[in-house]
């Protein structure tokens, strides 16, 4: 066991210091390309899946693919809202349910005015008008809305993948350790 070791420090001092230096120069530029790299590809598979959401097609495949790629890649986490599915969702709930109101034109009224809200509370708005606008409760419908996080996806990367951002910084790291066991070896034993 003291040979591989002796060995082992051998093959350190073979290794110079400037080899050392230059090998830092070449994979910290590399390794910061491919973080760079990973999360522009993380930015289109994105956009992707926002897309796919718009058309109301395909945004499980787009996920999917979001998800394979972050799961897989170093600097790529992220979180992607299902908004447009989750509207749709909302205005199917409230088309049955003006279906089945007395007066279904407040309904629409109520859409009207509530337009120019964001739609995180448009829904509320819009239940508000109909209640506040129905004769003595007669048209007065209570919606229930899903919740607006099962359109939420959070996704995160794990802190070292096998990729040219992960084998270049840990190429990187290792040199970096070797310098500075080079330096600490030298004051110790000149």
């Amino acid at each position: 066991m003291k040979k591989v070791l002796i060995k082992g420090v051998d093959i350190i001092h073979s290794i110079t210091f400037w080899q050392l230096i230059l090998t830092v120069i070449i994979l910290l530029p590399l390794g910061l390309f491919g973080l760079r790299q990973n999360n522009l590809q993380m930015g289109e598979l994105k956009l992707a899946v926002i897309d796919a959401d718009e058309a109301g097609v395909g945004q499980q495949e787009a996920l999917d693919a979001l998800s394979k790629h972050v799961f897989t890649h170093m600097n790529t986490s992220t979180e992607v809202e299902l908004a447009s599915t989750y509207d749709r969702v909302v205005a199917q709930i409230q088309s049955d349910a003006s279906q089945n109101l007395v007066n279904p034109q407040l309904f629409e009224q109520g859409q009207a005015a509530c337009a120019s809200r964001p739609s995180a509370v448009r829904q509320q708005c819009v239940q508000d008008y109909v209640v506040a606008n129905s004769n003595a409760g007669a048209d007065v419908v209570n919606l229930e809305y899903p919740e607006k996080g099962f359109y939420r996806f959070s996704f995160y990367s794990p802190r070292w993948t096998p990729d040219l951002a992960g084998w270049s910084l840990l190429g990187t790291a290792v040199s970096v350790l070797l310098m500075i066991f080079k330096v600490v070896h030298k004051k110790i034993r000149p």
